[in-house]
C-alpha cells in the first residue's frame, strides 16, 4: 500500500527500512553539525528516498541523486520525483556506484543494510536485502568505489547499528582506501543507531 510522508515521499510500506523515523533526525544532525548547504548529494541504498527527499525539501542540499537496486522502491522514487517541481533530482538503479555517470558529491548519506545475519522478528515483512549485509560485502564494495565520487572536502554520513558494528570495524574496512572515520554521532538513547562520518585522508 502506497503512502505519502511529509507531503513529499511516496512509498510502499514494505520498502520502509526505518527511513520514516530516521530522516527527520538526519536533517537535524546535518544542519546542526555542518551549518552549510551542500551542492550535490547522493543517497546510497536509497529505498523510497526518505532521507534525500527530506534534505532537498529542507533546502540542506541543492541537488539530490538516489542509488537503489530494487524495482519497487525505484518506482516509489520516480513517483515522488514526478510529483515535485524540481529538476535537481536523479534516480539510478544498481548495486554499484559505478552505474552512476561520473560526478562528485560533497555529501553522501544512507541507511544501508547493517546486520550480518537474519534478525528474528525484528523486521517481519521486510525483504532481507533491506537489513542484511553478509560479510559486510555491500559496505566493502561501496568503500572501494566511493572515493572517486567524493569531493576532496566531501562527507560520507551513514547510519549504522552499534549491536553489529563499531568504529574499529570501519577502520578495518577502510584500511586499503584513502578514507578515514572522522567522527561518530549518537542517534538517540532509545535505539542502538549511530552516524559514522567518513572523509578523505
Amino acid at each position: 500500500m502506497s503512502k505519502k510522508w511529509n507531503t513529499s515521499v511516496i512509498y510502499d510500506t514494505e520498502n520502509d527500512g526505518g527511513g520514516t523515523f530516521i530522516a527527520p533526525d538526519y536533517y537535524y544532525t546535518i544542519s546542526s553539525k555542518y551549518n552549510k548547504v551542500f551542492n550535490n548529494c547522493l543517497e546510497w541504498c536509497a529505498g523510497p528516498g526518505f532521507i534525500g527527499y527530506n534534505l532537498l525539501e529542507k533546502q540542506v542540499v541543492k541537488k539530490i541523486s538516489f542509488l537503489e537496486i530494487a524495482d519497487s522502491p525505484i518506482e516509489n522514487l520516480k513517483e515522488t520525483s514526478a510529483s515535485l517541481d524540481n529538476k535537481n533530482i536523479n534516480i539510478y538503479q544498481g548495486n554499484e556506484l559505478n552505474c552512476i555517470p561520473k560526478q562528485q558529491f560533497d555529501l553522501i548519506v544512507g541507511n544501508p543494510p547493517h546486520f550480518l545475519s537474519n534478525v528474528d522478528n525484528q523486521f517481519d515483512g521486510l525483504d532481507q536485502r533491506i537489513y542484511m549485509d553478509p560479510e559486510w560485502n555491500i559496505h566493502k564494495s561501496f568503500f572501494q568505489q566511493v572515493e572517486n565520487y567524493l569531493t576532496d572536502d566531501g562527507v560520507v554520513l551513514l547510519i549504522e547499528n552499534s549491536t553489529e558494528s563499531s568504529t574499529d570495524l570501519f577502520d578495518q574496512l577502510l584500511e586499503d582506501t584513502n578514507l578515514q572515520v572522522t567522527n561518530t554521532y549518537k542517534f538517540s538513547a532509545e535505539v542502538p543507531l549511530y552516524y559514522i562520518e567518513i572523509r578523505k585522508k
